[in-house]
């Protein structure tokens, strides 16, 4: 008998001594992983639209799969008239040219036409309503001439809308 409770109490304080340092082990952090690079992802979308078929280049873009859709980043492309004619953030914007809106009201299409005109295309802006469930979230696109459409990339602002 005295052997099983000394065999007992040897498992006992080895579990012990292992739940210990289990819990006082520092955490390990998860690997880091760095974020996605809007202008990496904005040289790839303008490659994809003039290598080819320009249709397939937007269903491609809406359809939020990699490289064109990563984590918070997604592409947004315009047409000369105004049309949405890509969008992987909102794809039920796709077709239309007028309630693609900020929290403004400023319809979006004729915003982004011109920040591609201008310079380096960056354009800073706030969203909300029904898609975002009433929550504003603060964006930043790059955007890019490719002929006569107009494409960038999309990304939560780092600096909050400020």
């Amino acid at each position: 008998m005295k052997t099983s409770v000394n065999r007992c109490a040897a498992i006992l304080m080895g579990l012990s001594a292992l739940w210990s340092t289990a819990s006082c082990s520092p955490t390990r952090k998860p690997p880091s992983v760095a974020p996605p690079d809007p202008k990496a992802m904005l040289s790839k979308v303008v490659a994809h639209v003039k290598a080819g078929d320009r249709a397939q280049a937007f269903a491609d873009f809406t359809a939020r799969r990699s490289p064109f859709f990563d984590r918070g980043l997604y592409v947004v492309c315009v047409d000369v008239r105004g049309v949405v004619v890509a969008h992987g953030g909102f794809p039920t914007y796709v077709g239309s040219d007028s309630f693609f809106q900020d929290v403004n009201g400023r319809v979006m299409a004729p915003v982004v036409r011109d920040a591609a005109a201008k310079g380096d295309g960056t354009l800073r802006y706030n969203i909300g309503g029904d898609e975002t469930d009433g929550v504003v979230q603060h964006k930043v696109g790059s955007f890019a001439r490719i002929g006569d459409d107009v494409c960038g990339v999309v990304a939560p602002d780092p600096n909050g809308g400020k």
